[in-house]
C-alpha cells in the first residue's frame, strides 16, 4: 500500500519554466538571468523537462534518461538533481494514488531528499519538528531540516494517525518514509548522542530561526510593520501609582569614587552576602542612573531611538525596568517602575504581595531561597519596538540586550560596593499580573537582584 505513495520532483517558483532547444535547456528564473546548459544527450534532456509542471519521480527520471541504454543513466540524474538542489530550483509534491499530501519546499541550499539510503524498519516524527497554520495552510517544519512542508488535509490526517498508539497504517508509514528521506522522521531506534540530547526543542528553534540559517528566510532590519502602524513610542507613557522622585546624583563624586575598568572587572562576582544593611534610597537612585538613565531621545528612521549607558540593537532600547522592593531605606515595598528620562520611580498600585513573589522566585532560581535580597530589578521587553524594525530576531537580540544590561549592573553594583546577581530563571506572570499589561507589548525576560553590601 505503501507504493502508492510518490514523491514528484519539480521545478520550484524560484525556477519558474523550462524550456528546450535540441539539448539546450534553459531554466526561465523569475527576475533572475536565465540559467543555460546542455543536457548532454537527447534522452536527458527528455528526462529533465519532465521537471516542468507535475514533476516526475526519480524513478521515471531514471528510466526515461536510460531509453538508451545508458548504464550511466542514474548517476547522471543525481548530478542534474544535486545542482538543481544547489540552486533551489526543485520542489517536492507528495502524493497517494494522484491525491497531494505534501509539498516540500527547499530553505537553503543542497536541501533535498535522500533517495539512496535504504528506510529503517520504523520511523517517528523528529522531536524538533512543529506543525504551525500559516497562509498557506498547515505547515510542518523542523530546526534540523531546512524545508518547510505545507500538509493537504489528507496529509495531516496521515501523521496524525501515526500519533495513535499501535498504528499500522500503510499509507501513514509510506508518508513518514517520504518524509523521513527529507529529514522530519528519524529511525526510531537510532540514539541520539550526547550532544544533541542536550538541545531542547525551544532552544534549537530559537537558534535555527534567528540566525541566517535559512536562506530563503530573511533575519535583521526589514521594516516589515512601516506601512501598517507606527513603532510604539520610545518613552513609556507614564504608570499610574505615586510618583517618588530619585535623589540627585552627583557625578563628579561618582567619577572620584570609581575604581578602574580593569580592577572592577577583576572584582566582579555574584554576591549574595547581604549582612545587616539596608539598601538606602540614595544608593539605589545611583545605581538606577548609572545603569538605565535615558540621556536623549533621537528621531530614527520611522522611530524613536534612545541614548543610555549601555548599548542596544538599533539604539531602539526596549527594555523597561522594574524593581520589587522588600527592604529600602526611603521606600515603601512594592513594585516601582524606573523612568530613566525624568529619573523617578512610579509606584505601582497594590503591588507589595507581587514585590514579595517576584523576590521570592529570584532567591528560589539562585539557590538562596532563605537569603532574600534587599530588591529584585526586573527587566522587561517592549519587544514590538525591535519586531518593528527586525524580522526573526527580535526575541534574540532583547535577550542579547538583557546580556548587556546584566553586565552593566554587575560592573556599576561592584564599583558601587554593592550585592548584585542575575537570574537566569523568573516568572513574567507576576510582573504581567500587577501592571496589567499585555503579555505581547510588554513581558519581563530577566532579573537582577541588588542588596547592599555587608559592610
Amino acid at each position: 500500500m505503501a507504493d502508492r505513495i510518490e514523491l514528484r520532483h519539480r521545478l520550484s517558483p524560484l525556477a519558474g519554466n523550462i524550456e528546450r532547444d535540441g539539448d539546450r535547456l534553459t531554466i526561465l528564473r523569475p527576475s533572475i538571468e536565465p540559467l543555460s546548459f546542455p543536457a548532454g544527450s537527447s534522452r536527458f534532456a527528455d528526462a529533465l523537462m519532465q521537471l516542468d509542471g507535475a514533476g516526475a519521480t526519480h524513478a521515471e527520471l531514471v528510466a526515461i534518461a536510460a531509453q538508451d541504454g545508458d548504464a550511466n543513466a542514474r548517476d547522471g540524474i543525481d548530478v542534474y538533481l544535486e545542482r538543481f538542489c544547489f540552486g533551489q530550483l526543485l520542489e517536492w509534491s507528495i502524493t497517494l494514488d494522484g491525491e497531494p499530501l505534501a509539498t516540500v519546499a527547499s530553505l537553503t541550499s543542497k536541501f533535498g531528499p535522500d533517495e539512496t539510503n535504504t528506510p529503517p524498519d520504523t520511523v517517528e516524527l523528529s522531536r524538533f519538528a512543529w506543525i504551525r497554520r500559516d497562509d498557506e495552510g498547515l505547515i510542518l517544519e523542523s530546526s534540523i531540516a531546512p524545508g518547510r512542508i505545507t500538509l493537504s488535509a489528507r496529509g495531516a490526517a496521515l501523521i496524525g494517525a501515526l500519533a495513535a498508539p499501535g498504528s499500522d497504517d500503510p499509507d501513514a508509514r509510506g508518508l513518514a518514509i517520504a518524509l523521513w528521506r527529507f529529514g522530519f522522521f528519524e529511525d526510531t531506534a537510532a540514539e541520539e548522542s550526547p550532544a544533541r540530547r542536550t538541545w531542547q526543542f525551544h532552544d534549537k528553534l530559537m537558534h535555527e530561526s534567528s540566525r541566517h540559517n535559512r536562506d530563503t528566510m530573511a533575519a535583521g532590519e526589514a521594516y516589515k510593520f512601516k506601512d501598517e502602524f507606527p513603532s510604539p513610542p520610545a518613552i513609556k507613557p507614564d504608570m499610574d501609582g505615586a510618583v517618588v522622585p530619585l535623589p540627585a546624583v552627583d557625578e563628579a563624586a561618582v567619577r572620584h569614587s570609581s575604581d578602574s575598568l580593569l580592577e572592577v572587572m577583576s572584582r566582579r562576582q555574584s554576591g549574595y552576602d547581604y549582612g545587616d544593611n539596608t539598601l538606602t534610597l540614595a544608593d539605589l537612585s545611583t545605581f538606577l542612573y548609572r545603569v538605565a538613565r535615558t540621556t536623549d531621545v533621537i528621531q530614527g528612521p520611522g522611530q524613536e531611538l534612545l541614548s543610555r549607558p549601555y548599548p542596544s540593537g538599533g539604539s531602539i532600547h526596549e527594555l523597561e525596568f522594574y524593581i520589587a522592593i522588600r527592604q529600602c531605606e526611603g521606600l515603601q515595598p512594592g513594585i516601582y517602575h524606573y523612568q530613566g528620562l525624568t529619573h523617578r520611580l512610579h509606584q505601582l498600585p497594590d503591588s507589595a504581595t507581587a514585590a514579595e513573589r517576584m523576590i521570592t522566585v529570584s532567591a528560589r532560581g539562585m539557590g538562596q531561597a532563605d537569603n532574600l535580597p534587599d530588591t529584585v530589578i526586573s527587566l522587561a521587553s517592549r519587544t514590538p519596538r525591535l519586531s518593528w524594525k527586525y524580522n526573526a530576531i527580535a526575541y534574540r537580540l532583547t535577550l542579547l540586550n538583557a546580556g548587556v544590561v546584566h553586565q552593566t549592573m554587575y560592573l556599576v553594583a561592584t564599583d558601587m560596593g554593592l550585592q548584585g546577581c542575575a537570574n537566569a530563571v523568573g516568572d513574567s506572570r507576576i510582573l504581567a499580573d500587577v501592571t496589567g499589561l499585555d503579555p505581547f507589548e510588554e513581558t519581563s525576560i530577566a532579573e537582577f537582584a541588588l542588596s547592599a553590601g555587608a559592610n
